[in-house]
């Protein structure tokens, strides 16, 4: 019989204190949101709280409401192309989780409070990992399962054409009132699966999935589809979780169950996914992996930076070469 590492199965809570990252045995649900350089300054800080407050009080106003009317009749005019589009590799048990966090994505001390932290640091690298400005004047980022639009804005705000897409129209509705917010962004957002824009012929210089495809049915397939979406010389970036005893403890136990940082539920350890595999299933879809990080938490500053250590959050760039 086999031994089982511990990659294999979770920790038991004998080991949970040797696991954790160090300094990290005292964090505290109230740390500020952020301190480090990259993060958001006070006065972004309060404009997201009441940015968040926004969506909230829209929601049960009626404008989100009708936002999502106008997302649905979307999702209809695109029924003819759907139809002959293969099969969506989309989680309907996902897309009603996320469809049921759409009103509170914004607020920065809610349910999406991690990917508020770890924004900043994840953008600033793969805004570094893109082609040139030059190469990318005309071209448009399409950010896979965007949610309500955490990176695509943010990729907007830096000066990008970005479309956003999402299977939940409830998180496509967040991201559309949220982005009415800002002007002068080139910025738009698709109900939909990306199986839908293969099959209208739509091609992309650059693609972002970031924290998706833990949560997508067949990593394999997703990979091959993303590559099938990328103009040859695009790259493509995702950020996911390796799939080791610090993940569980860090990411499943401690942010969802301890620190109550995520909603029970949000991932299943099972489908995290290791970087060599990754790495792996990008070369399998025809995509040459370029670099990786990792994605670390800062307890004493509040915030995520960019690391060497992919023990448990971590992000990879590819390219399409032909």
């Amino acid at each position: 019989m086999r031994s089982r590492s511990p990659t294999d199965v979770p920790p038991n809570f004998m080991t949970m204190r040797a696991m954790l990252l160090p300094g990290t045995s005292d964090q505290r649900v109230g740390m500020p949101l952020s301190r480090c350089g990259g993060g958001q300054s006070r006065h972004r800080r309060v404009a997201s709280r009441r940015a968040g407050r926004h969506i909230t009080r829209t929601r049960s106003g009626g404008n989100l409401s009708r936002t999502k009317e106008r997302v649905m009749a979307e999702v209809d005019s695109h029924d003819r192309h759907a139809a002959h589009a293969p099969a969506a590799n989309v989680s309907e048990e996902e897309v009603s989780r996320f469809d049921a966090l759409a009103s509170r994505w914004w607020d920065p001390y809610g349910p999406m409070r991690p990917l508020h932290m770890m924004n900043p640091a994840r953008i600033g690298w793969v805004t570094r990992h893109l082609p040139d400005r030059a190469t990318m004047q005309d071209a448009t980022i399409l950010d896979v399962g965007c949610g309500a639009g955490l990176a695509a804005e943010a990729l907007a705000h830096q000066g990008y054409r970005v479309l956003g897409l999402d299977a939940a129209a409830e998180a496509v509705a967040a991201a559309q009132e949220h982005a009415a917010l800002s002007s002068g962004l080139i910025l738009s957002y698709r109900a939909g699966t990306a199986e839908e824009l293969l099959s209208e012929g739509q091609h992309f210089r650059a693609i972002t999935a970031l924290e998706v495809i833990e949560h997508v049915p067949d990593p394999a397939a997703f990979l091959s589809l993303l590559h099938d979406l990328l103009e040859p010389g695009g790259r493509v970036f995702i950020s996911t979780l390796n799939r080791t005893a610090r993940s569980w403890a860090v990411a499943k136990l401690g942010a969802e169950y301890l620190l109550r940082w995520l909603p029970v539920g949000t991932h299943d350890w099972q489908r995290f996914i290791a970087p060599h595999k990754l790495t792996g299933l990008l070369r399998q879809a025809g995509l040459r992996p370029l670099d990786s990080a990792g994605l670390s938490f800062q307890p004493l500053r509040g915030c995520w930076t960019i690391s060497r250590d992919l023990s448990i959050n971590y992000i990879i760039a590819a390219q399409r070469d032909r």
